[in-house]
């Protein structure tokens, strides 16, 4: 259902397509007041700002959204002042671990989370903002009629020549997935500059569904012009396009006896576990999987004992604790573990 805030109607494009009518002044009150209560950094209400007005370059694509979505990155989400924001529009969903949504009045909706979103933060040294800050910015074109459909297509050359730079995630067949949600297709729009502040806008096309189960976690992808660009490590990408059987469950990869032992007795009280060990050695580095080769790189020094599940790094250079374990064995990986890049 479209949102039109301010009890306005829509107005029509030339093209007939219903334009989302933003109320400004109510959406200065929420910045004013996400601001004031440090959820938000000085000038990233500026870039909001930017995004709803007619000069926005990609003005457009903006005027065939149905809402804006503001991403906020936190420590923790017990931290929140929930019952303000829950008196300031409506909570849509929240879910453990990590994330919280909130619809609020002025055609703005809120995300905090707590879990890895981003390549950025697979990559260590890529994050250099302290919380909570804006991970991005999301223009939510929900409708698939044509004119929205060639909006959404004509983002990237919008931006051409402007220095932007500009990543496509999902397509036909290949739809986008944000732990329990998934949309068709999504453009990120990384504008000139690079700096901290200007943080990413992302373009998603098609309906919105949401599913009970985690479905996976396409991450946002990382700004192509960043200096760590070309180690990005896309888990999720290669995780849900061939998950061999092997990677499946619980993999405590592993370079000795001693080491497999260890795992192993960790392990050994929780019946019903799809724990597997798999020794790998220095002699056939050719049989070493992708997800270890590529924390190889990362950390420059042997990764292993590494603990994998269902395709996550979550604990290397040591076997995991019992209560690890337990972890592992009982709630779901939703991504990397954030201190395997340590």
């Amino acid at each position: 259902m479209t949102v039109f805030v301010g009890g306005r109607a829509p107005r029509l494009s030339q093209e007939g397509l219903k334009i989302m009518v933003f109320d400004v002044a109510q959406v200065e009150s929420q910045l004013e007041y996400l601001t004031g209560r440090q959820l938000l950094g000085r000038r990233e209400p500026d870039q909001v700002l930017t995004l709803i007005g007619s000069e926005y370059e990609l003005a457009p694509a903006v005027a065939a959204a149905e809402s804006l979505h503001v991403h906020v990155k936190v420590e923790d989400l017990a931290d929140l002042p929930h019952s303000e924001l829950g008196a300031r529009g409506q909570l849509e969903r929240w879910k453990a671990p990590g994330y919280v949504k909130y619809r609020l009045l002025g055609g703005i909706n809120i995300i905090f989370s707590s879990f890895p979103v981003a390549q950025d933060d697979l990559i260590r040294g890529a994050v250099t903002l302290p919380r909570p800050f804006v991970d991005h910015f999301g223009i939510d074109m929900r409708r698939e009629d044509t004119v929205t459909r060639n909006r959404f297509d004509a983002i990237p050359s919008m931006v051409e020549g402007r220095g932007w730079r500009t990543v496509k995630q999902g397509g036909p067949g290949r739809p986008v997935y944000g732990a329990h949600t998934q949309v068709a297709e999504k453009h990120w729009v990384f504008a000139a500059g690079g700096d901290d502040w200007h943080r990413p806008v992302e373009f998603a096309f098609g309906q919105l569904i949401v599913n009970e189960e985690y479905l996976g976690c396409d991450h946002r992808p990382i700004d192509p012009a960043h200096p760590l660009a070309n180690t990005a490590l896309p888990w999720e990408e290669s995780r849900r396009s061939a998950l061999p059987d092997d990677m499946k469950g619980i993999v405590v990869y592993v370079k000795s006896a001693e080491e497999q032992r260890d795992a192993e007795a960790v392990f050994a009280g929780l019946p019903g576990t799809p724990m597997r060990t798999r020794m790998l050695s220095n002699d056939h580095p050719e049989e070493f999987p992708d997800v270890v080769v590529a924390l190889w790189l990362l950390k420059e020094s042997c990764p292993l004992p590494l603990t994998v599940v269902d395709g996550y790094p979550v604990v290397t250079q040591r076997v995991p604790t019992e209560t690890e374990a337990v972890r592992f064995t009982s709630e779901p990986v939703l991504a990397p573990a954030a201190d395997v890049f340590g």
